[in-house]
């Protein structure tokens, strides 16, 4: 056998030896390797000495006084990243009986990790050990990655059975901290000056936070005593107000504080060093500067795509179902440097919220740095998570002198919603009132079929039928009030039959007739409220269709009043009248005369005289609405445009500005509309002409 097969034998076991474990069949293969290049005279490049047969030199291995097993792995102390670790010393001992020859020690790849941060340095290591004489090489790890990693070390020596001395080495990067800190949600570099503006022209003092993270591995110590070193010219300016809460900051964690600057004197430039002492291997004396100028800085916040949003400002963004899978509603706002200094954002959340509807507004955050001229956007999204008012109350901290915070509001109204299938029948033009605490549903027709039934209910849910033959008698599209503890009918239709007659019951099953023949002309389609303790009559159409413009009151149901029959409105039937801030209200409706419909609103405080409030209150013109007064606002909802069934609804606080939700029992008219037990209650009507409904809806938003 050559020598230059023997040497290809030798590199072609190093090469097996870096792929499988030390185990017997390696060791084996090792030692014929070995003997086979030590008969040829060749080692390493070293010519191995000639022995007696009885003479074996013996190596050991040890690392921290524990002597090692070939192909055993050892582990060395972590270093800090892209930093030199210490010498760590493997000791070579020869307790045979001859020289042992060390030849040539490799670092070859480990099992994880990048090996290369690994390096030998054997310099001082004798290439011969007598019996029981040692040396010592040495391993270093600089790691370049926060990472494990892990090389092979192997010894060529003259042990005939180890000739190849396997050592692995494990270390990893040692976990430093890192700190970072931020003003707002803007990263400051070792170094930075945050320029305060003309602070100390405004007068008053003003608070900035700040945030210390660690993004390092390890905890960040803050090692200063205090922990928030204010120096320079105009320290005396500054003042910590809010320690940080820890002096050790777990990785990933972060702890806060703030400091502020009281001005005083005269005008000119400002100056002062914050200094956070700390472990941070390369960062650990973090500092920042402070500074002022002449100039100032100017905020103005407004709608993106739209107008200024006024400081203190109450913004709306609408009425939804709580459950909803609709998008939230967004508003998008942007902030403006409009002054020529640095305005900064100095809230320790950038964006401050408080209020009962926090959970319901989400919002990305804007940078907290603008320099002069430029802007920042944000967008804050609304889902609301209860019934009711979900109120936000927005707060921007910020260093402009005369804005500061920047405030405003948004509201989001929020409902839910059930439903039921009552025992009474399907139809439309039937009445319902709140009497006795319970719910009531009174007549009404399906189709060419007209119903004279009286049901109420402790629950919407469950019905009873009171009577199925009132001594009314058949009709719909006639008026139910409550009034001095009794529930009234009053006119209607039936068969083209217009009546004027009055009834009242205290329990809903024995009837009296009030009147046969009231004075006001018999109609249906009509409205009818309590208002000044008093029974109102008002509009409707008579026997031939034609419209009506009259109002009639009566204090005791026998006995009626015209009030006008000249009002500044026109004959109009299907309206909603309704009572709400000591008014009488008339809203939307048909003209019987030219066949039209209103999107008018109209109000009065005695019935004779009224006001137009508006005639473009956002919803569509409509007539056979269902409207009801509930939770300090009107709410007319769904109706009819002539040609279909509405789905939307509206409520007003005002009756000028009306919001839009969407009906969540669904598009319907000739239905009617109770308060009762906090909630709203729709019943019947159809969803298209000719379909009456067989239904019970609750709303309720609070």
């Amino acid at each position: 056998m050559t020598v230059f097969r023997l040497l290809f034998l030798l590199s072609f076991t190093v090469y097996l030896n870096g792929c499988f474990s030390s185990d017997s069949w390696t060791n084996s293969f090792f030692q014929k390797a070995i003997t086979a290049t030590s008969i040829s005279g060749a080692f390493g490049g070293i010519a191995p000495p000639f022995h007696p047969p009885s003479v074996f030199p013996e190596i050991v291995v040890e690392a921290n006084s524990i002597e090692l097993v070939s192909g055993y792995s050892i582990s060395i102390p972590s270093v800090d990243l892209n930093q030199t670790g210490d010498d760590f010393p493997i000791t070579i001992r020869n307790i045979g009986n001859g020289p042992l020859s060390i030849g040539r020690v490799l670092v070859m790849p480990g099992s994880t990790g990048d090996w290369r941060q690994f390096t030998v340095n054997s310099n001082s290591l004798s290439r011969e050990l007598a019996p029981n004489e040692s040396g010592v090489l040495y391993v270093n790890f600089r790691p370049t990655i926060q990472a494990s990693a892990s090389a092979s070390i192997y010894i060529e020596n003259g042990d005939s059975d180890e000739s190849y001395f396997q050592i692995i080495v494990k270390s990893s990067a040692a976990p430093d901290p890192d700190i970072l800190i931020y003003q707002g949600n803007a990263a400051l570099e070792n170094g930075d000056s945050i320029n305060l503006g003309g602070e100390n022209s405004c007068g008053g003092a003003k608070t900035y936070s700040f945030a210390i993270l660690n993004t390092g591995l390890g905890t960040l110590n803050l090692t200063g005593n205090p922990k928030i070193l204010i120096s320079g010219p105009d320290a005396s300016l500054f003042t910590v107000v809010t320690e940080p809460s820890d002096s050790s900051i777990p990785m990933s964690q972060a702890t806060h504080f703030s400091i502020r600057f009281s001005p005083t004197g005269a005008l000119g430039e400002r100056s002062a060093t914050v200094t956070i002492p700390n472990d941070d291997p390369d960062e650990s004396g973090f500092s920042f500067n402070f500074r002022t100028s002449q100039g100032n800085p100017e905020i103005y916040v407004y709608y993106v795509g739209g107008s200024e949003l006024p400081i203190g400002s109450l913004q709306e963004l609408g009425y939804t179902y709580i459950h909803s899978m609709e998008p939230p509603l967004s508003l998008g706002i942007g902030i403006h440097n409009r002054g020529n200094e640095t305005l900064y954002l100095t809230g320790e959340s950038i964006i401050e919220v408080s209020g009962n509807g926090v959970s319901s507004f989400a919002f990305n955050k804007p940078i907290s740095t603008i320099q002069p001229g430029t802007w920042q956007t944000f967008s804050i999204n609304a889902q609301p998570k209860n019934p009711g008012v979900n109120l936000a109350n927005f707060s921007i901290p910020n260093n402009d002198c005369d804005e500061n915070p920047y405030t405003f509001q948004a509201a989001l109204r929020g409902f839910d919603f059930g439903g039921a299938t009552p025992s009474w029948a399907a139809r439309r033009g039937h009445t319902s009132v709140s009497f006795d605490n319970k719910l009531w549903i009174l007549g009404g027709a399906y189709r060419t079929s007209f119903y004279q039934d009286v049901y109420s209910s402790t629950d919407g849910v469950n019905w009873e039928l009171k009577t199925s033959a009132a001594p009314w008698g058949k009709r719909a599209y006639h008026a139910s009030v409550v009034f001095n503890n009794k529930i009234w009918v009053l006119g209607g239709n039936e068969s083209n039959t217009r009546r004027n007659d009055v009834w009242s019951s205290s329990d809903g099953v024995n009837w009296t007739r009030e009147l046969e023949s009231a004075p006001w002309t018999g109609r249906f389609e009509f409205g009818a409220v309590v208002f000044d303790n008093k029974i109102w009559v008002v509009a409707g159409k008579k026997y031939n269709d034609e419209g009506l413009r009259d109002v009639w009151y009566s204090s005791d149901g026998v006995n009626w009043t015209l009030a006008t029959n000249t009002p500044s409105w026109s004959a109009r039937s299907t309206f909603s009248l309704l009572t709400f801030q000591n008014k009488l209200w008339m809203i939307g409706g048909f003209s019987p005369d030219n066949s039209s419909l209103f999107q008018t609103v109209w109000n009065s405080s005695d019935g004779v005289n009224w006001t137009f409030v508006t005639g473009a209150p956002g919803w569509t013109p409509r007539s056979s609405i269902a409207g009801v007064v509930y939770n300090d606002a009107m709410y007319i909802l769904s109706g009819f445009d002539g040609h279909n069934t509405l789905l939307d609804s509206y409520r007003s606080e005002d009756g000028l500005l009306w919001k839009k939700f969407e009906s969540p029992w669904g598009a319907r008219d000739t239905h009617t509309a109770v308060a009762w037990m906090n909630k709203i209650w729709v019943m019947g009507g159809q969803n298209t002409p000719g379909y009456p409904i067989q239904g019970v809806s609750s709303f309720w938003d609070n």
